[in-house]
This record gives structure tokens, C-alpha cells and sequence, in this order.
């Protein structure tokens, strides 16, 4: 189920965020949430993009990643790749503690595929 409004909120989050126009704690305060199963995963992969204990804006990584998750958020393409499984995040923050976050790449490797979120 595609969310147009809802997705077109997150595309411009994340683009006023490429442009170093928001934070990343605007981002997690105004993302939007919506039954749109695209929403979550791309919420979570852009998260692993800047580090979440400082406030700052822009991505410190991964911008081709964030820059295909807000062309993705423009389209009205069904999500039909990986959605992250509850428990298992709930085992990713203690192993990535335990770990120095080297875990992190194992966990985000399915979301890591070049032309991730697009199916094609």
C-alpha cells in the first residue's frame, strides 16, 4: 500500500536533510508514520547513515543510499524488499554494543544492495 502524502513528507525530510537543511533529530521527530511498508526500512537504513549521538545535519555516510531512498519515496512503487523483523532488532542494539558496531554490517547488509529500496 502506497502512502503518497506520508511519502512525500519523508522525500522532502530527507532531501532538506541532503542539503544540511535538518537535523537528524528533525528527522526522527517528523518522520512520518503510516501503514506504507516502504516508511520503516528506509527510516531504519537512512538511521545508520549519521551517528545518533550528536545532533547534526546531513548524513555522515552512506548519501547514495539516502539520495535513493528519497527518489524511491517519489515514486508509487510497492516496497517489496527486506522489512526488519522486530525481534531482531531487539538483538541488534546489545550485539552491536557488544561488538563496536561492527554487527551493524551484518544486520543492514540486505538493505546494502545498489539499488536498494527500488526492486529493479
Amino acid at each position: 500500500m502506497v502512502d503518497p502524502g506520508a511519502r512525500a513528507i519523508a522525500a522532502a525530510l530527507l532531501e532538506r536533510f541532503l542539503r544540511n537543511e535538518v537535523s537528524n533529530d528533525d528527522l526522527e521527530v517528523h518522520w512520518p508514520t503510516s501503514p506504507d511498508p516502504a516508511l520503516e526500512p528506509i527510516r531504519l537504513a537512512v538511521w545508520t547513515s549519521y551517528d545518533d549521538l550528536t545532533v547534526h545535519s546531513g548524513p555522515t555516510s552512506a548519501i547514495p543510499l539516502v539520495q535513493r531512498c528519497a527518489a524511491f519515496l517519489r515514486t508509487n512503487e510497492e516496497y517489496t524488499g527486506p522489512t526488519p523483523k522486530p525481534w531482531l532488532m531487539l538483538l541488534a542494539w546489545p550485539l552491536s554494543l557488544l561488538t563496536l558496531g561492527h554487527s551493524n554490517r551484518l544486520f543492514w547488509r540486505e538493505f546494502e544492495q545498489p539499488r536498494w529500496p527500488f526492486a529493479k
